[in-house]
């Protein structure tokens, strides 16, 4: 028997517990078969079986999460899963941290269609009621990771009637007969594989959640609760699940049984008046019985049904300013209209019972609402009796849900609050009336839709609005949001005036292969977000150099064309936690980072290097936090790193656009760069994004592509470069001709730029030769070690030495000092990485044969041992290292 039969057959007895029926998959979906489900029928590959989990007792062998795409997103992406394998992968990760925790190591396995089922295996069977109450316990800690994502909980039931099935579910590697595709389980990197053994669960772990059986804790709707609920019509109102189900039956006649029941438990607290309620909707069911109705009524317990029931995966907009778990929170909360202003208070009627009671001392004059999808936000001014004002202040709607958080929100002493939980639910339903504008809302900065989005202002291809229909919310003043003012220029002859500067000055403070492509880089930015939606990836720029060779003053150049107002560039020193800020706090303005050593910052550059693989293709990242949830998020900033040594990482390599600054320029003594850069730093350049972003944003990409593919395949380095860096290039030249155009659009004549200057400039920095092999940095290296090995600047049998003539050993430590030092003494250009990079690339080479210790000149040392040949083979230049003398150093200079 193959490996695959074998652990199909372990995973028949770890799934299947009822054999008395099953179900066969086909592309409308699954026919019941009334016989026995035996291991052969499942071992058929012509079929496709599904089993039903539960017994005849009610017991199951396994639970499955089943994680999909949403129909509809399905349909509007041609039911094409790509575009949505890395949020559905993200969710899967989610899912499997929680069970993990819980010491529940589950499968997870490629449906065939359109997402991923994560299972869990127990080692004998335990009944289904006691799984769905672990099962309810977890979801609660599972997170949403996209809204176009849902998922199902198998099994779906406690318990089958005598003559019911239950759910069935797909037992695993099979061929989904829809899509024609094979299921597979895959590691939790998402590779595929096919595991040996089933990992399984002990039925003892679901002791831990049997207290939880009874889910009708309600927490805050159970306090104060000494009278029945009043207010019905207010908990209809409030609950949009209930609503449509009370809908669905009168206008379409339908209620399944769960519904029933979970309306009934809803009503049945209002006492007779709730029984009454619950007969007056399902008597519009075609098959209401008045006293079968009356008998399942009388067999409830009127325990208040919980939100998670009708609505498991998000809460509703009504539900999340409050603490609510149920919909019955909301029948006994006061009427908004038993709140009044007074004299700068809040006031509550006591409606005949006593005085008013004073709420606050304090007003909130509300502004406006704004959406930000999984939370609301109150945008509002706050005036207290002792004379504070807080104007604009934000208030989450997560503050309401209690008395703390509320005054944790204010952050006030002035601004306490004398009534109770239930006032404060109140209050937020009094202001919530008040509102008449609501708007849109984002977190990030940059590019929502096709509308550009900063703090006041809406950019989009058709106007430029300072009324924005589409807000940005702001946390805190330190944030990336605030350090931006995005505003146009007076006019168009002002604004027209700035380009002329900006287009004759910028090109001309740099030689064309250093500023060009940061041009490039500038003009694709507004437009990142379209370029990964459509093509998958956005490059990252690379400066490296010496100090004093321009960089951090060319950044700020480019900030400030941003609309930053400080233009200072960020450190990579910064923490993990505000890396992660910066670089999903936007999508649409440059992130630069600077300062990048690899030898000082340890293992913070491994941090940096990985964010880095994330940007390019705009992933999500999380960050666990101490309360034990996850916080998500985008990678999505359009990122240039800086520092004086060039990146050796080969997987970082090919997703860099490089850019060199170096001496150069400062040592022609030509003044015309430093003359053009202290022009173009005297322009107001903040004033240059506004027009540009409205410019770009009603541009086609798709004409700029076909160019630029048709120019770059006359250059032959361009064929002999991986598919990765054939992009980046082609959004290179994109980038330079979006620059040419937007000076077109106003007239304006630029200077002719030097493409194939630029792209072998490319080429050489990924050591590109003629043979189409690509030189990395440490072989260039290789080559000027031989250089100075054959003049003898670098010392035989100390810093290196040959061994049989066809192995060259080489002492890093002492090369890389001596090459640095020759480099300082001579003003030499040639690139020197840092010994981390030195070590991990040499390691990497075709060449590299062993690091091992030998005795060479009378001393024990480590060596790197390469392969001459190789070398030679290679493409390499290393001649130098074989027609070097044979003289012994004596450790004098």
């Amino acid at each position: 028997m193959d490996q695959l039969n074998e652990i199909k057959e372990k995973l028949y007895k770890a799934v299947v517990t009822r054999e008395d029926a099953y179900a066969v998959q086909s592309k409308n979906g699954y026919q019941k078969v009334d016989s026995n489900l035996t291991i052969e029928k499942y071992l058929d590959n012509e079929v496709t079986i599904g089993a039903y989990l539960l017994d005849n007792s009610n017991q199951v062998r396994c639970f499955c999460v089943d994680i999909d795409v949403n129909k509809d997103a399905m349909e509007a992406a041609n039911n094409s899963i790509e575009e949505f394998l890395l949020i559905l992968q993200n969710q899967v990760k989610d899912i499997v941290w929680v069970l993990q925790r819980a010491d529940i190591q589950p499968l997870i396995e490629f449906s065939g269609k359109k997402g991923y089922h994560v299972w869990g295996f127990f080692s004998d069977p335990v009944p289904a009621k006691r799984v769905r109450i672990m099962l309810n316990s977890f979801e609660k800690e599972f997170r949403v990771i996209d809204n176009r994502l849902h998922w199902e909980l198998f099994p779906k039931q406690d318990k089958v009637d005598k003559d019911g099935y239950g759910s069935l579910i797909k037992l695993p590697l099979q061929v989904h007969k829809g899509t024609k595709k094979e299921t597979f389980f895959v590691t939790k990197e998402f590779m595929e594989y096919l595991p040996v053994n089933i990992p399984f669960i002990e039925p003892a772990k679901l002791g831990d959640y049997e207290e939880q059986e009874t889910v009708e804790d309600l927490r805050s709707e159970r306090t104060e609760r000494s009278s029945p609920p009043q207010n019905m019509q207010r908990m209809i109102d409030n609950c949009e699940a209930l609503r449509k189900l009370i809908e669905k039956a009168e206008r379409e006649h339908e209620c399944s049984n769960d519904d029933r029941v979970w309306m009934a438990n809803l009503f049945l607290p209002f006492g007779e008046k709730g029984r009454q309620k619950v007969h007056k909707v399902l008597r519009h069911v075609n098959n209401y019985d008045k006293d079968k109705t009356n008998r399942h009524l009388d067999s409830l317990k009127g325990t208040p049904s919980l939100c998670e029931k009708m609505c498991p995966i998000t809460k509703c907009d009504r539900v999340k300013p409050t603490n609510y778990t149920s919909p019955i929170g909301f029948a006994y909360q006061r009427e908004p209209g038993d709140i009044y202003e007074m004299r700068g208070r809040y006031m509550v009627r006591a409606n005949g019972q006593g005085p008013d009671r004073v709420l606050t001392e304090w007003i909130i004059k509300p502004h406006e609402l704004i959406d930000l999808g999984e939370k609301d936000v109150m945008r509002c001014d706050i005036i207290s009796m002792q004379g504070t004002c807080l104007k604009d202040f934000y208030i989450e709607n997560d503050a309401w849900q209690s008395k703390q958080k509320l005054l944790r929100a204010l952050g006030h002493t002035e601004l306490t609050f004398h009534g109770n939980e239930k006032d404060v639910q109140t209050l937020a339903h009094y202001l919530t009336q008040k509102i008449t504008s609501r708007k849109r809302g984002v977190k990030h900065l940059g590019i929502v839709g096709e509308t550009f989005v900063a703090d006041g202002i809406n950019i989009t291809k058709d106007k430029i609005s300072l009324d924005p229909a589409i807000k940005l919310f702001i946390r805190g003043e330190d944030s990336i949001q605030k350090s931006v003012d995005i505003r146009p220029v007076g006019n168009e002859e002002e604004y027209r005036k700035l380009l002329s500067g900006i287009f004759e000055y910028m090109p001309n403070i740099n030689k064309p292969e250093v500023i060009y492509p940061l041009i490039s880089w500038i003009c694709l930015i507004p437009l990142k977000e379209r370029i990964v939606r459509e093509k998958g990836a956005f490059f990252i720029v690379h400066a490296y150099g010496e100090q004093g060779t321009g960089k951090t003053s060319t950044a700020e150049l480019l900030l400030r064309m941003y609309g930053y107002k400080d233009p200072t560039v960020l450190t990579c020193t910064m923490t993990t936690f505000t890396l992660l800020t910066h670089l999903s706090s936007t999508n649409a303005l440059p992130v630069i980072l600077d300062e990048y050593r690899e030898s000082e910052l340890g293992s913070k550059a491994q941090t940096i290097k990985e964010k880095l693989r994330g940007v390019y293709r705009g992933e999500l990242d999380s960050r666990g936090r101490q309360d034990q949830t996850i916080t998500y998020y985008k990678l999505q900033a359009p990122v240039a790193l800086m520092g004086e040594y060039k990146i050796g990482d080969n997987a970082l390599l090919e997703r860099f656009i490089f850019v060199h600054f170096d001496r150069a320029i400062k040592e022609s003594g030509d003044s015309i760069y430093n003359d053009r850069y202290q022009q173009l730093r005297g322009l107001p350049l903040e004033g240059f994004a506004a027009g540009y972003i409205k410019w770009a944003l009603g541009q086609n990409l798709g004409s700029y592509w076909v160019e630029a593919q048709e120019f770059l395949n006359e250059i032959f380095e361009y064929k002999n470069v991986g598919p990765r860096v054939q992009y980046n290039w082609e959004l290179l030249y994109c980038g330079l001709r979006l620059w040419e155009e937007f000076a077109k659009s106003y007239g304006i004549t630029t200077s002719e730029i030097p493409y194939a200057m630029i792209f072998k400039n490319q080429a050489e920095e990924l050591g590109l030769n003629e043979s189409g092999y690509a030189k990395r940095d440490v072989d260039k290296l290789m080559e000027y070690i031989a250089n100075l090995a054959e003049k003898e600047i670098l010392n035989r049998h100390f810093d290196w030495t040959l061994l049989d003539s066809d192995k060259v050993l080489i002492h890093a430590k002492s090369v890389l000092t001596e090459l640095r030092g020759y480099k300082r003494r001579y003003d030499e250009t040639f690139y020197i990485m840092d010994d981390t990079s030195f070590k991990s690339q040499i390691r990497q080479s075709k060449y590299f044969i062993k690091y091992d210790r030998k005795l060479v000149n009378g001393v024990q040392r480590r060596w790197y041992w390469l392969d001459y040949e190789k070398m030679i083979e290679d493409g390499l230049e290393v001649e130098g290292f074989m027609n070097a003398p044979d003289r012994v150093y004596t450790g004098e200079q």
